[in-house]
């Protein structure tokens, strides 16, 4: 039997909809201030105070790595 696969748009609905997560709150407290410095000095990583970091691609967060074991071009 094929077992069934969860797309990240479904997680991510199942977060908002059912658990009733605010996704969109947790998007605007992603975009701080240093993240807005970092986009415009053209960073490719903004580490936060907590020791993660998030990957920019010019505007674009598009992941964020744990804080141990980072390395360049994750």
């Amino acid at each position: 039997m094929t077992e069934p696969y969860v797309t990240d748009h479904a997680l991510l609905r199942y977060l908002e909809r059912v658990m009733g997560i605010d996704v969109e709150r947790i998007r605007e407290e992603m975009i701080s201030e240093a993240m807005r410095i970092g986009v415009e000095f053209g960073a490719s990583a903004v580490k936060l105070g907590t020791g993660e970091r998030m990957v920019l691609q010019g505007s674009t967060i598009v992941t964020v790595l744990p804080k141990r074991g980072y390395r360049h071009g994750d």
